[in-house]
């Protein structure tokens, strides 16, 4: 009677009424959550998602010294309010002129150099993308004007190549020839994913962040630009700041709708091409690859993108297992949820755009 009573519960489910666990495939137990308690763990993270930037930012109001940056950020914004129709139109902007070329740059501020002087406003400009040091920092620590020009021109050329999403191998050898063909004195500098440490002569080091993306426009504007500096078309080092500010504050040829949207298409097909993921991944990854995106837009709207590589994977594992669960999972094996996963963080992986043009110079790449 006993054993028959077990072999009840375990097809039934157990005799005093507790939740039986499912076994799968792969031997492991899943434990069976109801629609009611999957809606509850999505509002608290969805709640999560929001709330944690927030806290963060109110956190870093207290002790972040570049206040009246952001104050004078923020008073430009509230200047040049638009209707949801003007940013609505902004998100769907597609440049089709062509842009100016650097060298009618170059020859129009030496023309207007020629009548009048303009003086840059090193008070409050960061030094570069995403950065909360300001330029005035970096001048503080010189006392020859030209040697900070020349000095707050690197790190701007180098904080603008990273952020485009140069290789970090090839901005810092792009920018220590700059910095030879511009007479630094002993320029040691090392460039990281998003971290950049540079020293010249005996001057205190500099040890400064940036944000982190992928924007070919810029990148190769500021690479011909650094190209013209080398070969000596460029020797004037003002002239030079007023090019890089010119190109670091180029509107871009997308809107921010049709960049959201290259950016939600980049995760399935990464899931397939990059990481050998199959359709379901494919779909894993275009489900989760909304949630990036929201976070790493309020990061942006919080003024916390140094921590943006931090939240956008924290969020992507809170998301997956519900993805992985309810929509994406197809009856595969449970390491198909890596390249779901991967495929949604490939921007944020050092090396990962390395290592998938690796395979495909080597004729590796076969994901069908």
């Amino acid at each position: 009677m006993s054993s028959e009573s077990n072999q009840q519960g375990g097809v039934d489910g157990p005799a005093d009424g507790s939740p039986q666990d499912l076994v799968g495939d792969d031997g492991n137990s899943y434990y069976p959550l109801n629609t009611t308690e999957g809606m509850v763990i999505l509002i608290v993270m969805i709640i999560c998602m929001v709330l944690i930037p927030l806290v963060i930012n109110r956190m870093m109001i207290y002790c972040d010294k570049s206040n009246s940056y952001r104050n004078k950020k923020n008073e430009d914004n509230n200047k040049s309010s638009t209707t949801w129709k003007d940013y609505i139109r902004d998100g769907l902007y597609i440049e089709i002129k062509g842009r100016k070329p650097i060298k009618d740059i170059v020859n129009e501020l030496i023309a207007e150099q020629e009548h009048e002087t303009n003086i840059r406003d090193v008070n409050n400009i960061p030094i570069g993308p995403g950065c909360l040091v300001t330029e005035q920092e970096i001048r503080s620590n010189y006392k020859d004007v030209d040697i900070a020009d020349s000095v707050v021109l690197i790190l701007r050329l180098s904080l603008g190549l990273l952020a485009s999403g140069h290789c970090t191998v090839d901005a810092e050898t792009t920018v220590l020839r700059v910095a030879e063909a511009l007479n630094i004195p002993s320029p040691r500098i090392s460039i990281g994913h998003r971290l950049l440490t540079a020293q010249f002569g005996s001057c205190p080091t500099h040890i400064l962040t940036c944000e982190r993306d992928f924007v070919f426009s810029i990148l190769a504007d500021l690479q011909s630009f650094s190209e013209m500096i080398i070969c000596g078309e460029i020797t004037d080092v003002k002239i030079a700041l007023e090019v890089c500010d010119i190109l670091l504050d180029r509107r871009l040829p997308y809107g921010w709708i049709i960049y959201d949207l290259c950016f939600w298409l980049i995760a399935p097909w990464a899931a397939i091409a990059a990481y050998y993921g199959s359709y379901y991944d494919m779909l894993g990854a275009a489900v989760i690859s909304p949630f990036t995106i929201v976070t790493y837009r309020l990061c942006h709207r919080f003024n916390i993108t140094h921590l943006e590589v931090i939240l956008v994977p924290l969020v992507v594992g809170i998301a997956t297992p519900l993805v992985w669960r309810y929509i994406s999972n197809g009856g595969q094996d449970i390491c198909h949820v890596l390249p779901q996963i991967f495929g949604c963080l490939l921007i944020w992986l050092p090396g990962a755009e390395v290592s998938v043009m690796f395979d495909i110079y080597t004729a590796t790449l076969a994901p069908f």
